[in-house]
């Protein structure tokens, strides 16, 4: 299991293996001691420490690869949240008793990873591709608090924006939901105060470069074929 420092390392992989054909998944949080039992059965029942070679092999058996991944959970230091995911599960070639068979996996567009989730997204090119987005759990809590604050100050709503623009990693996904949110919050300012908008501007939000691979010393390369 890749241990990640940080969040957004965590999802660029998740991502990346996405799109490598990893295509279901379950995801949970658990307390930080019980990471490396976790892993090492999970190592053991889905060979997630498997070197590339055979991962390749048995891909061209038609038998099924399995990846995983911990990251951090915002606000709690005692606990991580862990990932699996799986390539090529088929049923029908597996025995009926097999593990990966009575795994709880969903389809890695409904997996939640925290306020995340991995999605196919329109880019502003006009082409589609894998990227990150904020749940809509967390679009509506969002929205209803931009709304409250907005009612009561205009100043508090401006703070909160631009708290949120530097906590969430702005992937495509994510860079363009905060857009269209944020737009009519700046035609709300300036409609109100008569001034120009002085919180980010929507239409030049930081964006997130190529994937990396950002490593702690007990992390495994991604290298899975």
């Amino acid at each position: 299991m890749i241990d990640y420092p940080h969040i957004t390392d965590a999802l660029r992989s998740v991502v990346l293996m996405t799109t490598r054909g990893y295509t279901h998944g379950v995801s949970f949080e658990a307390p930080a001691e019980r990471v490396p039992a976790i892993a090492d059965k999970w190592a053991e029942v889905y060979g997630t420490q498997l070197p590339a070679w055979k991962r390749h092999q048995r891909k061209s058996k038609g038998l099924p690869v399995a990846w995983a991944c911990s990251m951090p959970v915002p606000g709690q230091s005692a606990r991580r949240r862990l990932v699996l995911l799986c390539a090529g599960l088929d049923a029908s070639k597996l025995d009926a008793r097999s593990p990966w068979l009575r795994e709880h996996w969903l389809p890695i567009e409904r997996l939640e990873l925290g306020d995340y989730i991995v999605a196919r997204d329109k880019r502003d090119r006009g082409d589609w591709a894998w990227t990150v987005r904020l749940t809509p759990r967390c679009m509506r809590g969002t929205e209803a608090l931009y709304r409250s604050l907005a009612a009561q100050s205009l100043e508090q709503l401006r703070y909160q924006i631009e708290r949120d623009v530097r906590y969430h990693p702005l992937f495509g996904g994510v860079r363009r939901q905060m857009r269209r949110l944020l737009r009519g919050y700046a035609k709300l300012w300036s409609k109100r105060t008569g001034k120009p908008w002085p919180g980010p501007d929507p239409e030049k939000l930081p964006a997130l470069g190529a994937f990396t691979r950002t490593r702690t010393r007990n992390a495994k390369p991604d290298a899975t074929p």
